[in-house]
């Protein structure tokens, strides 16, 4: 009787673990683009975006920061972080820009990414 008390028991122990709470997040990873072919994005689970296939792009009007709120991409509340050593940060002083307020989700799975931005549809392949 002992024995399948235990048994029971440790088949609802080993049936209650959850695995993974929170789920792996497919956003934060490296991206290319599929409309340019050449162009690399890749967002960090700091909230940092890098461009670039190294991460070392500069970009005049690009956002740097955001922050994650489902599926929205949040510049505009996003916080400056600094930036990785190997990343030029000089900016473009001669450039005026103007900010994007964010990027919705439209699709995220393994190996696609769509984003909707001010500029239209961007689809994007995991690398």
């Amino acid at each position: 009787m002992k024995r399948l008390l235990y048994s029971l028991s440790l088949i609802l122990l080993t049936l209650a673990c959850q695995r993974d709470v929170s789920p792996n997040d497919l956003l934060y990873r490296r991206w290319r683009a599929t409309d340019s072919g050449s162009g690399y994005i890749t967002f960090r689970a700091d909230g940092i975006i890098l461009y670039g296939i190294d991460g070392t792009l500069r970009t005049c009007c690009g956002p740097r920061f955001f922050i994650r709120q489902g599926g929205l991409l949040n510049f505009r509340d996003a916080p400056a972080k600094p930036l990785p050593a190997f990343v030029s940060s000089d900016g473009c002083p001669n450039v005026r820009c103007a900010p994007e307020a964010g990027w919705l989700i439209r699709t995220i799975t393994a190996d696609q990414l769509v984003l909707q931005t001010s500029f239209g549809k961007r689809t994007y392949r995991a690398e």
